[in-house]
């Protein structure tokens, strides 16, 4: 989940005291007024919640449950109480209120109005938080999907007027699959946007489809809140989704082998750890094999030739991109990227990998260790994924996909009755 600061002006995730007094990934905390307490949000089972803690490490304590999504926790004036956002699902974000005990806690704000980001007022008797219009009756469409020729430099829009996050286009490049941000539920259509077919429902939440190399299927990840994310399989016909592994680790990021008998994916996760390894399914006899050396890595990419497998390494913000080579079975460091590495994929010729960084899309040709801007984003506004971040991906093309944020944005003020 990423977090706006100050009052929705810069997104970013923050890691500051909290961090390294927990070890754990949080977000940005926020110290209480006396300075002797902190609160902050963490990942619990696959939901954040609203965790207090003294300032010297000690007295940990969850007070919210793990039934929902809690985040942006900020103190009453007084210490005594904690207003936060809570996600009702389908698109309700609140703005709540809690006892620093964990008891007492109220709506303060309609499940009419998306709210995010609460902050306090310089007068101390108000909050003050923003709103998108993304998910709000009737539903907007909070991105349109553009494409970038990389060869002439230039982006144009495909498809506008929907609900699209995630597009991942066929093999052929005739349709696409997508996930519907008002239900994250997972569709595919013709690469016009029309002949919908939906393919998962509430209360899962589907990211990250990717299609099968001949376009009968389509892996994903899925969760529930309250459990962590797992790979599922389903028809790109439409069928009842299949789950990959059995357990309640975490996986990731599922991609195919050329001749899609195989699926890599990161294994690990756990909340409160920081682990993660790349495995791969054997889809014909069910084994699972782990690739020796992968530790502190994620986010698979199976070149489309087979021979190479390129990999994250877990970090909030990653810069490092490893190569595995099948043929020598040895993992190389392949390049690092000061300022980011995000959603890498594979030219269709196996011989560079196209990559978001922190401000335009980049290129990496194999047995190079550095990377070539190819196109600026500079001043575009780039949609945000919940939870994910600014996603691109590649088409059958070689051209880059991107979501652009058409969103808006506006400010209220609230008079709570803090005690």
């Amino acid at each position: 989940m990423f977090l706006l600061a100050p009052a929705c002006f810069a997104q970013n995730r923050a890691l500051t005291l909290a961090y390294q007094l927990t070890h754990v990934d949080t977000g940005e905390p926020d110290p209480s007024p006396d300075g002797k307490k902190i609160v902050y949000e963490s990942l619990v089972a696959g939901t954040y919640q609203i965790f207090t803690m003294n300032t010297d490490g000690t007295g940990q304590v969850q007070i919210t449950n793990n039934k929902e999504n809690h985040d942006n926790p900020i103190w009453s004036p007084d210490g005594k109480r904690i207003a936060f956002v809570s996600d009702k699902g389908a698109g309700a974000e609140v703005v709540a209120v809690i006892n620093a005990d964990g008891s007492g806690e109220e709506q303060i704000t309609s499940d009419e109005i998306r709210a995010i980001h609460p902050k306090r007022a310089p007068d101390g008797k108000s909050l003050i938080y923003c709103t998108d219009d993304d998910l709000k009756p009737p539903q907007k469409n909070p991105s349109d999907i553009y494409l970038v020729d990389l060869a002439t430099k230039t982006s144009t829009m495909v498809i506008s007027g929907g609900t699209n996050t995630y597009p991942s286009y066929s093999p052929d490049g005739k349709q696409i699959a997508y996930v519907d941000p008002s239900d994250e539920t997972l569709w595919t259509s013709r690469a016009d946007g029309s002949d919908k077919l939906q393919l998962t429902y509430t209360p899962d939440h589907a990211a990250l489809p990717r299609w099968s190399p001949d376009g009968k299927q389509i892996v994903y990840i899925s969760h529930r809140l309250g459990r962590p994310w797992k790979a599922f399989l389903v028809s790109s016909q439409g069928s009842p989704p299949e789950e990959l592994l059995p357990g309640d680790t975490t996986e990731g990021d599922p991609g195919w082998s050329a001749d899609g008998t195989k699926i890599a994916f990161s294994h690990g996760l756990p909340p409160g750890q920081r682990e993660s390894d790349i495995r791969i399914l054997d889809l014909k006899t069910q084994q699972v094999t782990t690739i020796p050396g992968s530790n502190g890595m994620f986010s698979p990419r199976w070149s489309p030739d087979g021979r190479y497998l390129a990999a994250l390494d877990l970090e909030n913000v990653s810069r490092k991109l490893f190569l595995f080579d099948f043929q020598t079975g040895k993992w190389a460091d392949w390049v690092t990227d000061p300022e980011t590495i995000q959603y890498p994929s594979w030219t269709s010729d196996s011989r560079s990998m196209l990559y978001e960084s922190a401000y335009g899309i980049k290129r990496l040709k194999v047995g190079e260790a550095h990377s070539d801007e190819l196109f600026s984003m500079k001043g575009f506004p780039q949609y945000f994924v919940p939870e994910f971040g600014p996603w691109g991906e590649n088409t059958p093309d070689n051209s880059r996909m991107f979501l652009k944020d058409v969103s808006s944005v506006e400010f209220y003020s609230l008079d709570v009755d803090f005690p």
